[in-house]
């Protein structure tokens, strides 16, 4: 590898990336503009992965990761190789290729003139600090700073190095805030459709204070619900009773109208035998004003 420091002007660097089914990342395919170049995504979305792909296609096998293949290419979709192809500025662009029995990968490599080249081509202007990147991320602010200078990327200049460095730390401030929401956010109880937008502390807050305000309505909601089910309930109650009772007296009703029946024909029963008792008298008293007294007379002895 050449320790050849250059200038801004003369650094390579990449125009154009991707990368199919590299370690953590599926599918990544994107132009490099001039300037900063920002990958932002949640965690676990593959944004280490893509350093390490590049770092794998630029640096050859001590730069590949122990298991290069994306574990959802392989199991999901039957991909058993993984590929990261690379466009430089200078015109050159290469390309390697994984597979499951070749982990560490082939190497192709096109020159800026058309011809065949090789790792010691890539080595010639492919430096330590961007194979590196991913143990660059780690430092101090302070230390990035100083790779950043000794690799030719930031002018040599005090004043610079002071205000890269303030720059820095507030970022790295800024992050660890937002590694707190972050971290308030994953104590929480997660829904799809919240999302995954970082939000303030105040903003949260906010909206908790709303949530509980929209809770207690609910509750006094609740409670008038529960007010009115409680009436309904005790007419329900008191209509069952009402039918009860008129079934009751229904049953009783009928009672009284099946002894009224009796009664009536009891009483048909002792008008007959009213009439035929008149009857019989009438015909008697007949019998008894045609009769005759004898007169007797006294007899003496």
């Amino acid at each position: 590898m050449s320790e050849k420091k250059l200038t801004p002007a003369e650094v390579v660097s990449l125009s154009h990336v991707d990368i199919s089914g590299y370690a953590g990342t599926r599918e990544f395919h994107q132009d490099i503009k001039p300037g900063l170049n920002v990958i932002w995504g949640k965690n676990e979305a593959g944004k280490t992965s893509i350093l390490a792909a590049i770092a794998g296609a630029c640096g050859g096998a001590n730069y590949v990761e122990d298991n290069p293949i994306n574990d959802e290419y392989k199991e999901h979709e039957g991909q058993s190789k993984a590929l990261v192809e690379l466009d430089f500025t200078n015109g050159a662009k290469a390309r390697r290729s994984f597979t499951l029995t070749n982990d560490k990968g082939s190497l192709t490599v096109k020159m800026p003139n058309g011809t065949n080249g090789n790792q010691t081509y890539l080595d010639s202007f492919v430096s330590d600090f961007a194979l590196n990147l991913g143990r660059w991320m780690r430092l101090g602010d302070r230390d990035k700073v100083m790779a950043l200078k000794d690799g030719g990327l930031i002018p040599d200049t005090s004043d610079e190095d002071n205000r890269l460095v303030l720059a820095m730390e507030e970022q790295t401030r800024q992050d660890i805030r937002k590694e707190e929401v972050r971290g308030h956010h994953n104590d929480l109880p997660w829904h799809e459709d919240v999302g995954t937008e970082l939000r303030t502390v105040e903003d949260l807050t906010a909206e908790l204070r709303k949530a509980v305000e929209y809770n207690q309505s609910n509750d006094a909601k609740r409670g008038e619900l529960g007010t009115a089910n409680a009436a309904f309930i005790a007419k329900k109650n008191e209509r069952m009773a009402a039918v009860a009772r008129k079934d009751d007296l229904a049953k009783r009703l009928a009672a009284l109208q099946d002894e009224l029946a009796r009664a009536a024909i009891e009483e048909a029963n002792i008008e007959t035998k009213v009439t035929e008792l008149e009857g019989d008298v009438e015909k008697k008293e007949q019998i008894v004003s045609g009769l005759v007294d004898i007169d007797v007379a006294p007899i003496s002895i």
